[in-house]
């Protein structure tokens, strides 16, 4: 359905492939029912109190967020990186 989908996590932990991601990657996103694909349009890197990447979308958007810079060991970055994907399809 229509809508943004945000899914957050940890740039060390699962969402540490996000540093890998580049405009037109496809991203699967599985859950028990379905397989969702979306292609990656968007990569910002945006304050950590900017709350517009977490906006509503008219169409089918997944939005991933983690903390930036991937690599650095200072826990209190106050980046975040964000990476926007638009839907393709269900498989």
């Amino acid at each position: 359905e229509a809508g943004n989908a945000v899914l957050i996590g940890h740039r060390d932990t699962w969402m540490a492939f996000m540093k890998h991601l580049r405009t037109g990657d496809e991203v699967i996103v599985r859950t028990p029912a379905a397989r969702a694909h979306y292609i990656v349009y968007s990569l910002v890197v945006v304050p950590e109190d900017d709350a517009t990447v977490l906006g509503s979308s008219s169409g089918q958007q997944i939005t991933l967020v983690t903390c930036y810079p991937f690599d650095s060991n200072d826990w209190n970055q106050p980046w975040r990186y964000a990476v926007f994907g638009e839907a393709i399809g269900e498989g």
